[in-house]
């Protein structure tokens, strides 16, 4: 009944058995928990799975794995190698923070802060943070992610996304970055960051498929603060596919609220589903490149006609796989009246934010 959701795609090479994907999210600091989570998701027949948050440098969260070492390379091939036995593929989204890692763990270990009082160092620091960093940190950075990518390969992932958030947001745009350098200033300058990441990334690993997680300002109102305005995404995006990225996926910009980035049912400006597929359209003005969509979406019908319009060629869904792992399954199957459609309530989140146990109020096997 809906051809086009379970049409297989290419991108270069990989080829990928529906358009479905597991978008990038964070699932809690238990780390048997999300691997059962990712477990049950692919065993739902979604097409691709991208690990969120893993962190090409560690931060204060204790418990979240990261490829910053060569000590979870062996953590990494079991959740790959065990994801692969359902038919889907699997990606890792790699970021750096945004903020100074070290700083903040000296404020934690001396007791200048509490945990609770991150959240708003964490905010300070981030507006410094990019704006006083060397050139030698900046290619510092830059050698993280290439490494990270490389044990990345060594893992299994069938694919990267590099986030365009988090630092390289913050470098991205225009709120945060005031350099004087060729890091700063115009939109090439402030795409700079990106851009290096990319070709040394690419360079290093001639045959991984890199994805881009591109996260975009929306303007009247002002949503998001890292990244660049719907306007600069002409810029950004072309140059980002010469450099050689192969897909793209298209989100709000972060560096804000988690009200405006996951939009809850009863948000004031970002309501409806496909919320922001205006974002992806943008986006593909400007690229051949496969685009990924996301923004509230969980029907099969809207999804199906998202994807047979060509608005993009893949869907990502968070929530509602965290409500209904097997919503893959049961739209291929015809069993949509089984599925559990996510409420948008930001259960799910409130819990990561409130440092509770991760959960979906529609889902208790969470």
């Amino acid at each position: 009944m809906y051809k086009e959701i379970f049409k297989p795609i290419k991108i270069r090479n990989l080829e990928i058995k529906n358009k479905i994907v597991f978008a990038p999210t964070s699932l809690g600091n238990d780390s048997k928990k999300r691997f059962d989570k990712l477990v049950k998701i692919a065993k739902g027949d979604v097409g691709l799975i991208v690990i969120g948050d893993v962190s090409v440098r560690s931060s204060f969260h204790k418990g979240i794995p990261t490829l910053e070492k060569d000590e979870y390379i062996e953590y990494f091939k079991k959740v790959t190698d065990e994801l692969h036995k359902y038919g889907c593929k699997v990606s890792a989204q790699l970021f750096y923070p945004e903020y100074d890692v070290d700083y903040v763990i000296g404020l934690i270990k001396s007791n200048e802060i509490s945990r609770d009082e991150i959240r708003s160092v964490l905010k300070e620091n981030t507006i410094n943070y990019i704006n006083d960093m060397s050139k030698n940190k900046i290619n510092k950075i830059q050698q993280d992610f290439v490494e990270a990518a490389i044990r990345a390969n060594k893992c299994g992932f069938d694919m990267i996304q590099i986030h365009g958030d988090r630092i390289i947001g913050s470098f991205s745009s225009s709120i945060f970055n005031k350099r004087k350098d060729e890091y700063g200033g115009n939109e090439e300058n402030r795409a700079r960051m990106s851009l290096e990441i990319v070709k040394k990334v690419r360079e290093a690993l001639p045959e991984m498929i890199i994805d881009y997680k591109l996260g975009i300002r929306k303007e009247n109102p002002d949503i998001g603060k890292g990244g660049p305005t719907i306007s600069e995404v002409k810029t950004f995006v072309t140059l980002l596919d010469n450099a050689g990225v192969d897909s793209f996926h298209v989100a709000i910009a972060n560096h804000s609220t988690i009200k405006d980035t996951i939009p809850a049912y009863n948000h004031s400006s970002l309501e409806g589903e496909g919320c922001f597929l205006d974002l992806a359209k943008e986006v593909k003005k400007y690229t051949n490149k496969i685009v990924c969509g996301v923004g509230k979406l969980k029907s099969p019908h809207f999804i199906n006609s998202i994807l047979k319009e060509e608005i993009v060629e893949m869907i990502g869904l968070s929530r509602q796989l965290i409500a209904d792992e097997e919503w893959t399954l049961k739209v291929k199957e015809e069993r949509e009246n089984e599925i559990k459609y996510c409420r948008f309530c930001n259960y799910c989140t409130n819990s990561l934010l409130n440092n509770t146990e991760f959960g979906c109020i529609l889902n208790k096997n969470n």
